[in-house]
């Protein structure tokens, strides 16, 4: 409550930026603000030219955060609006036009970075996370010039509380899920799909523009909704949350829980046995793979349907854990908020940098929880970079990539992380990585199911293994995964 000062605020701004964090530009976001923090560090007010000074500290923060910097992202977006505002400080322009200078910096480095990287020039797209941040900057310049209606909140209402702590409150809720995510495409039809989705929910936001696209609905059927979407472009950081159990963890803290809360730590929770030296911290989704990573003894993360978690659900983990910990992003996207996380809590953690889900496996295959973390951290490593990773999965848009004309809906083979097969039906597909990836001196083979595979895919893939690679260890498990419909793990 009262008034707060620019450096406080930029400095609450940066902390919630980070525990927010989603994928590789959601963490450079963050460390930008951090920048800006700095730059602003017990400020009640700036002038402008520090303003431009506590901008360049962000870009400064941002770059310091990747640890190979890559130009034609939301770097090279940061360090030119940056350019932007000091030119227009030392010119001695008002607020207003500071911020013009920004957003139009930020606009001519997003469209050049099409021509910076080279999927993104065959994709015919700017880059996501610079334009995300570009609308941050936007938003900022329309809020200072009115244009931006103050936001309505809902009247306060009475509760009541019982001897126990529990509060009730009137039951007014008709959608129990919140549910948002972007669409990107190409010609998305807008009112389409708000006509659309109106019958779904109510509290519908469809906003943004006919290539990238924010939509927001409460909603009792979830699936339904992103299915509907679905067919409209690729969907992207899906975000569901149970509205009912967020209105009771809202209101059911009291006694030790407040305290708990407050030191961020439930002694309750922890899941320290004895014995234990070192846990495994995973990221994934699908039921099979979570009981696989559980069977390997790692505490799981659920990655959601686009693998991207928070750098809070990180730090949560950890914090619920006694010993040092091994964090297994499966995903180079996750690494940088894993990374992160690990400096917000006080114990030892490191990240093993595993890009994908049979990485992860076969890394968690070598994990003792006996062990001390730098002989976990060293047999764990040798023994994941020794497999090939392959997968199948489908393309959402037509589009082209290394070289390769994808259509929509077609049937795509990834052997490390790069297009190598392409085809119709996810069973020929699946043959055609598994001859690319196979040499005559491996030894096991090991293919996790998608949820959309049935009983009767699952009976082919086996009998094919075993027929053609009959000098080899195989193995088909249920990984129950989204979007693949095979990962594949060779070694």
């Amino acid at each position: 409550s009262g008034d707060v000062g620019g450096g406080r605020m930029a400095e609450l701004a940066a902390a919630n930026a980070l525990m927010g964090a989603r994928g590789n530009s959601g963490v450079i976001l963050s460390q930008f603000f951090r920048g800006i923090a700095r730059g602003l560090s017990r400020k009640e007010r700036a002038s402008l030219l520090e303003l431009a000074k506590a901008f360049q500290y962000g870009v400064v923060m941002a770059y310091r955060a990747v640890s190979k910097p890559v130009e034609g992202t939301i770097l090279t977006v940061a360090r030119e609006m940056a350019r932007g505002a000091r030119k227009a400080s030392r010119e001695g322009h008002s607020l207003t036009e500071l911020l013009e200078a920004i957003v139009e910096s930020g606009k001519k480095a997003l469209e050049r970075t099409t021509d910076q990287l080279p999927a993104l020039k065959e994709a015919g797209v700017v880059d996501a996370g610079g334009y995300g941040f570009l609308v941050i900057m936007e938003g900022c310049l329309k809020a200072l010039k009115g244009e931006i209606a103050p936001k309505r909140f809902r009247e306060n209402e009475i509760v009541a509380v019982d001897k126990e702590g529990q509060v009730f409150a009137p039951d007014y809720l008709t959608f129990n899920y919140c549910t948002e995510f972007l669409i990107k495409g190409k010609g998305i039809p807008i009112a389409k799909i708000k006509k659309e989705l109106q019958g779904l929910g109510d509290s519908l936001m469809v906003v943004g523009e006919h290539d990238l696209l924010k939509v927001h609905i409460h909603t009792n059927h979830p699936g339904e909704v992103l299915e509907l979407c679905l067919k409209r472009g690729s969907l992207h950081h899906i975000k569901i949350d149970n509205m009912v159990d967020q209105h009771r963890s809202a209101f059911e803290y009291h006694g030790e829980e407040i305290q708990k809360a407050e030191s961020g730590y439930e002694n309750e929770r922890s899941q320290h046995k004895e014995g234990i030296r070192t846990h495994v911290i995973a990221v994934c989704n699908g039921e099979g793979l979570e009981e696989i990573f559980n069977s390997l003894g790692c505490v799981v993360i659920n990655g959601g349907p686009t693998m991207n978690p928070q750098v809070r659900d990180f730090v949560e983990a950890m914090r619920g854990l006694e010993g040092d910990v091994i964090i297994l992003p499966n995903d180079k996207n996750i690494r940088l908020a894993a990374e992160q996380a690990i400096q917000l809590v006080d114990k030892r953690a490191e990240v093993l940098p595993t890009e994908d889900i049979p990485q992860g496996i076969t890394a968690a295959t070598a994990y003792k929880s006996s062990d001390f973390l730098e002989k976990n951290i060293e047999i764990m490593k040798v023994r994941y970079q020794e497999i090939k990773s392959g997968g199948v999965t489908y393309a959402v848009r037509d589009t082209s990539l290394f070289g390769k004309e994808i259509r929509k809906n077609d049937i795509i083979g990834l052997v490390g992380g790069q297009i190598a097969a392409c085809g119709t039906a996810p069973l020929e597909v699946l043959e055609s990585i598994l001859e690319k990836m196979i040499e005559e001196d491996d030894e096991i083979i090991t293919v996790f199911c998608g949820e959309t595979v049935g009983e009767e895919a699952v009976v082919k893939i086996e009998e094919f293994l075993e027929e053609k690679y009959a000098d080899k260890e195989v193995e088909v498990l249920y990984g129950g995964q989204p979007l693949y419909y095979y990962l594949v793990a060779v070694e």
